[in-house]
């Protein structure tokens, strides 16, 4: 059973201008959040059996842009990835 993601997970993890509030290797809910102009929040987490991912506008946590839910450590990168993508990366 993984317990913890391996000590340097976050640096594969492009954050693409985000400030990354805090980085943790343990399985826990408060593992990343990153934020983004505009009051984006990217918050990652573990959860009982699986890692969410919520995107946050204005700190509202009670309605989140997107939650995203995996069992992965790989499909949770490809998940931030994809919210920075969606989410936090200002539109021309």
């Amino acid at each position: 059973m993984l317990e913890e993601l391996k000590e340097n997970f976050w640096n594969q993890f492009d954050s693409s201008g985000g400030i990354v509030k805090y980085s943790d290797t343990v399985l826990k809910e408060d593992m990343f959040q990153a934020e983004y102009p505009g009051g984006i929040l990217l918050d990652a987490g573990y959860y009982q059996d699986r890692f969410k991912i919520y995107v946050i506008s204005g700190y509202d946590w009670n309605h989140p842009l997107a939650v995203y839910e995996c069992e992965t450590p790989e499909k949770l990168l490809k998940f931030m990835q994809t919210a920075v993508k969606e989410f936090c990366l200002k539109k021309e």
